[in-house]
């Protein structure tokens, strides 16, 4: 009989690591970001992709990798936000839970993957610093639930690590992530789970080359589901976690909204300040929470999240949802004139500003 999820309180154990083990931690760490910035190259680098759908500028990929093993599924995708690097690297912060809205604290976790089954942390390496507040190490668990019954669920026991990155002069951030073995995260048969192998998988941010005020984002994910799963879905599995993306957007701009207060102010509006219906009494008035304007209820709509709610009219929707206004696939214009390279760590043993050949080497 299978156990349940989710897992018991503290079911796995600390694990202890000696210096060496955490100095090996540390340099995978480093080593996993910088090819994840490597791979996530829609041009010019050494995956090639192929665009499977588009719709409002959100993108996604399958690619494919000269002499990869076969048994690897990589995919991508790919959105334009309004924000800073500060604020998406603060919704991936483990030490930040936003005051003014406590339903966030929910999001945080799920790192926009709404496949998730249960989670943990085994250990933490290193904390964002003063010196370096977006930067993280940690060891994590995640089962994900599949997205059909004839295959099983999987989990993963994975390194997870923040970094700074810049590229032609533009900020850039990296969530890397990559399988690591360890004895106090066993293989969970019992609960129905199988272990599959992150090879690569994360999120590449930067500023955008052409638009300011707004960031590329990519997210990758290139896994060994292990044992036996159809095409069909590995590819429906791939393309649920990459449209955990889509959220993103909507969580920066929820955060930034309610951290402006909740009081509407409804009473003065006498008609909807999109198609000019005259409010009736009783009728719906719907306050958008990006232009401030009151509008009915056909021309407005939600904007969901886990636990939260945010109104905003549809003009806005589509505004802040629509592709951005180039012919170049986002990705591509990061690789105009060279390939990004992280900024090095303080507690590095040596200096690893990662050129274009130290990437690529």
């Amino acid at each position: 009989m299978l156990h349940k999820l989710p897992l018991p309180a503290n079911f796995f154990k600390t694990p202890q690591l000696t210096p060496e083990r955490k100095s090996s931690l540390d340099k995978l760490a480093r080593r996993n970001a910088r090819n994840l910035v490597l791979h996530a190259q829609l041009s010019h680098g050494p995956v090639h992709w192929t665009l499977l759908s588009e719709h409002h500028g959100f993108c996604i990929y399958r690619g494919s990798e000269v002499n990869a093993a076969s048994n690897l599924a990589t995919y991508c995708s790919t959105i334009q936000v309004r924000g800073t690097i500060e604020e998406v690297a603060a919704l991936f912060n483990p030490q930040t839970s936003p005051p003014t809205a406590p339903s966030l604290e929910r999001i945080v976790p799920m790192r926009f993957l709404p496949t998730v089954l249960d989670q943990a942390t085994l250990l933490t390496l290193a904390l964002p610093s003063t010196s370096q507040p977006r930067h993280y190490r940690g060891i994590h668990w995640t089962a994900f639930q599949s997205p059909s019954r004839i295959a099983k669920s999987r989990d993963c026991c994975f390194l997870e690590t923040h970094m700074d990155a810049q590229c032609d002069g533009r900020r850039g951030w990296v969530r890397a992530t990559t399988s690591v073995e360890m004895p106090e995260c066993p293989d969970l048969p019992q609960y129905g789970l199988v272990r599959m192998d992150f090879q690569r998988c994360g999120h590449v941010v930067f500023e955008s080359l052409d638009r300011p005020g707004y960031l590329d984002v990519l997210y990758m994910t290139q896994v060994d589901l292990k044992g036996s799963v159809p095409d069909f879905v590995t590819e429906l599995a791939m393309r649920r976690i990459c449209k955990g993306l889509r959220d993103l957007h909507k969580a920066m701009s929820a955060r930034r909204l309610l951290s402006q207060g909740t009081e509407l102010i409804l009473h003065g509006a006498r008609t909807c300040a999109m198609c000019a219906t005259l409010f009736v009494y009783g009728a719906d008035k719907i306050h958008c929470r990006f232009c401030n304007h009151v509008v009915c209820k056909p021309c407005s709509t939600h904007w969901v999240l886990p636990g939260l709610h945010v109104n905003v009219c549809k003009h806005c929707a589509q505004e802040k949802t629509s592709a951005p206004p180039s012919s170049q696939p986002i990705m591509d214009r990061n690789v105009r004139r060279s390939l990004p390279s992280l900024i090095p760590e303080e507690d590095s043993p040596r200096s690893e500003v990662a050129s274009r050949s130290e990437v690529i080497g």
